[in-house]
């Protein structure tokens, strides 16, 4: 019944939902809520055993609960899950490593308004029908929470689970140390963003500059090194640094070998959906290689904040990267340089980016125009130009995993002098080979399982393998074996085959 009541900062309301409170204020009510959608594994909302009460909450079937109905207890009275729908399975135990728990939240906490909010929603769902699922908590491996993370109600969210649940506290006195609580702030300065507003207390009170309050617990504060929660992200910056004063600060707060970068849904800015990448890219069309056109040795085209006189910038924690912008160094110092086409979005002749990455040897991956997220490389690399990442502590998707070295140039910003000559280094033999260890790497950079295969991949062995192979491969385990191929510098001994065994 506990785990029903509503949590601290939300009242009780007709119809047995919560509403805003005080930490609430920032969402009116629950219209508020995006979509409103329940979860339909396999096809079935609710898993065909409850009802949406139109606040994306299932109000499950007597004998039946969970996030999605599909839980309930066997002939011995342990639980399993009872899924229905076309390739269900009922098992009571997850069929492999890592076993992942979904929690059951209020709807304030499971939806509501958030970035790529539909990203998270998707990957839960894909997580609710995959052999991964648990029905016991006691045997977990990591906690799943639904909806994503958003400003106003992050610190409530971890405190309602740390406070209903007691595997919060059972994962912190762990002598492993693994971050065993999985959520999704979805927003390009991720997970730090999401702690910016003023009705999230981790900031020090009066501190516009990221300094974090040390009344808040270790294991919720986003900077923390004790941090008890696993962020997907899609900006791998690892910012997190002392302040003069001792306490800590970060602005995009991701914190390597905990969080995860995961690449971003197609359809969006500069992730076409598949049609678009297959109408051009190199992996479908027998168009221009070394050689043949791609004469053009560096592309990058895109903008950058102009600097006002007397003030800094204004996002919170950016003071923490060097001003002005990357992106101004680029068009300062390359805007002549010979065989390199960089383009002013804003001041100059638009062009058509990929025509210009058809045509050129490295593409530039800079971090957005606020020190948001990078994401250009998913798109260069399909039209065979190869990724030149310049990111501050930058982390990459699947990092874990996937051997960057081995395809893309990696570049620091004291370095972009240098750019011309650092690029001069790798022969056409080399550039090629970085294109087919691209290829090869491509399947773990499309959620295939979800959004459907682009160049005829094969889904088993997409993204979202390749982010389980990574939760796995944290387990600290004498039966778990990490493949040799998992790890290689050469990406095509990963294709086609499983990342986690």
């Amino acid at each position: 019944k506990s785990k029903c009541s509503c949590f601290h900062g939300a009242v009780p309301a007709p119809g047995g939902i919560c509403e805003k409170g005080e930490s609430q204020r920032r969402f009116r009510n629950q219209v508020d809520l995006d979509g409103a959608l329940c979860p339909n594994p396999h096809g079935r909302e609710c898993s065909g055993a409850g009802s949406c009460d139109g606040n994306a909450f299932c109000k499950c079937s007597a004998g039946r609960w969970g996030y999605d109905c599909a839980h309930a207890l066997d002939s011995r009275g342990l639980p399993k899950i009872v899924a229905s729908g076309n390739n269900a399975q009922i098992r009571d135990q997850a069929a492999s490593r890592p076993r992942i728990y979904v929690y059951t939240l209020p709807p304030l906490l499971s939806g509501g308004p958030g970035f790529y909010s539909d990203v998270w929603a998707a990957i839960t769902l894909r997580v609710l029908v995959s052999k991964y699922r648990t029905a016991d908590p006691e045997h977990a491996d990591y906690y799943w929470m639904p909806g994503p993370l958003r400003v106003g109600s992050a610190v409530d969210k971890f405190k309602y689970v740390k406070q209903r649940w007691p595997y919060w506290n059972a994962s912190v006195t762990r002598a492993d140390g693994i971050a065993r609580h999985v959520t999704y702030a979805g927003w390009e300065l991720d997970p730090g963003k999401i702690f910016s507003g003023a009705h999230n207390a981790v900031w020090q009170p009066g501190s516009k500059m990221g300094i974090l309050d040390p009344q808040i617990s270790s294991e919720i504060n986003v900077a923390s090194p004790q941090r008890e929660w696993i962020s997907l992200s899609h900006n791998g910056m690892s910012d997190v640094q002392a302040s003069k004063g001792g306490r800590l600060e970060c602005g995009i707060c991701f914190q390597g070998r905990k969080d995860v970068v995961i690449p971003f849904k197609p359809g969006i800015i500069d992730i076409p959906k598949c049609e678009a990448l297959r109408a051009r890219s190199i992996w479908t069309h027998d168009i221009p290689r070394e050689g043949e056109g791609r004469d053009t040795v560096f592309f990058f085209a895109g903008s950058h904040p102009l600097p006002k006189p007397g003030k800094q910038p204004s996002v919170r924690g950016l003071r923490l990267y060097a001003h002005p912008h990357v992106r101004a160094d680029i068009h300062r110092l390359h805007k002549q340089t010979p065989n390199f086409k960089v383009v002013n979005s804003l001041l100059d002749e638009k062009v058509d980016p990929v025509t210009w990455m058809l045509k050129s040897q490295f593409c530039w991956v800079p971090p957005g125009q606020r020190y948001g997220d990078p994401r250009r490389h998913l798109l260069s690399a399909s039209f065979g130009c190869i990724p030149v990442f310049t990111l501050p502590n930058g982390h990459f998707a699947f990092d874990e995993l996937l051997p960057w070295k081995s395809m893309a140039v990696m570049v620091n910003r004291s370095d972009l002098p240098n750019l011309p000559a650092i690029l001069a280094k790798y022969s056409a033999a080399d550039r090629e080979r970085m294109r087919t260890q691209l290829r090869c790497a491509w399947p773990r950079l499309w959620f295939s399982s979800i959004y459907g295969s682009c160049f005829g991949d094969n889904p088993r062995f997409d993204a979202f393998d390749a982010l389980m192979a990574t939760l796995r491969y944290r387990i600290k385990d004498p039966a778990i074996v990490k493949p040799a191929y998992a790890s290689s510098t050469d990406a095509c001994a990963q294709t086609d085959r499983p990342l986690r065994l």
